[in-house]
């Protein structure tokens, strides 16, 4: 059986990665005890999931509980359920691209923070897509203007080969709710058309 262990509230800084080493501790700690299997964790769209593999079930999860009641800074909860072939844990490792994004998005925001931007004030948000034919790409922006995706301006360039690239701008604020919606619209719509979505980025804005 697995079961997995989830944080709410954790946004990506130092002292939010020193609190999941130390709890991540704790947890490995309970597994190795239990002659279980810790294989690690996820970190996605505010939440810490922390996973083990175990058939002690209940005693893990008795002492998961009894860790989370100890740790009071953050709201928890303990999932039990059969995992056949280790799924989770492999979804875990591979997560679909719209989720592996959102960790990007996340630890990105956090970055240009530090740096002193001012996340609530309206910037240019560059997002780039390689594409491997014109066509592809243009049946690409043909739809996200149907959808009417909110594009500001778009640039098309060849980076030689058969790479060619659009990169599009959407003027927002930097808000990880927004974001994400965005990223996810253009990864999906990406692999629609055979291209793949290559990240964002934005000047701080202070």
């Amino acid at each position: 059986r697995s079961g997995h262990a989830g944080a709410a509230g954790f946004t990506i800084s130092k002292e939010k990665f020193d609190e999941l080493y130390l709890l991540e501790d704790k947890i490995t700690e309970i597994a190795d005890k239990n002659k279980s299997k810790y294989p690690g964790r996820f970190i996605t769209d505010g939440k810490a999931y922390y996973f083990i593999y175990t058939n002690k079930s209940e005693a893990i999860e008795s002492k998961l509980k009894d860790l989370m009641y100890k740790t009071k800074k953050y709201s928890f909860y303990v999932d039990v359920r059969e995992g056949k072939d280790w799924q989770d844990y492999y979804q875990m490792l591979y997560p679909p691209l719209t989720e592996k994004q959102k960790y990007h998005n996340s630890t990105l925001i956090n970055r240009i923070i530090q740096e002193g931007d001012k996340p609530e004030k309206e910037r240019l948000i560059d997002h780039a897509i390689f594409f491997d034919n014109k066509e592809n790409r243009e049946s690409f922006l043909r739809e996200l203007q149907k959808i009417k995706f909110p594009i500001e301006k778009h640039e098309l360039s060849d980076n030689g080969g058969n790479i060619y690239v659009l990169q599009i701008s959407v003027r927002s604020p930097l808000n990880i709710e927004l974001l994400n919606s965005s990223t996810d619209k253009l990864i999906k719509l990406a692999e629609k058309h055979n291209a793949q979505y290559d990240g964002w980025g934005s000047e701080i804005a202070r």
